[in-house]
């Protein structure tokens, strides 16, 4: 799947203003030129999803304990 950059924090911000259990989103570019996105949920959670310039995922981690690839 290979997402537009603009389709990709549409659905972030749709999700974040549509859930009352994340308390912010924040998207940062990388130094490879992807991106990350870090949500922070009310429980204390927080989730990481990087991905590549191209749309494509390079992995999501939640807590900083557990890294899953997405590819």
């Amino acid at each position: 799947m290979n997402l537009q950059n603009a389709d990709f924090m549409g659905f972030v911000k749709s999700v974040s203003t549509a859930s009352a259990d994340i308390v912010s989103s924040k998207e940062t570019p990388t130094a490879d030129g992807g991106k990350e996105v870090v949500t922070t949920y009310n429980d204390g959670t927080t989730e990481t999803i990087s991905y590549y310039p191209d749309g494509e995922y390079k992995f999501k981690k939640v807590d900083g304990t557990n890294t899953l690839p997405l590819k």
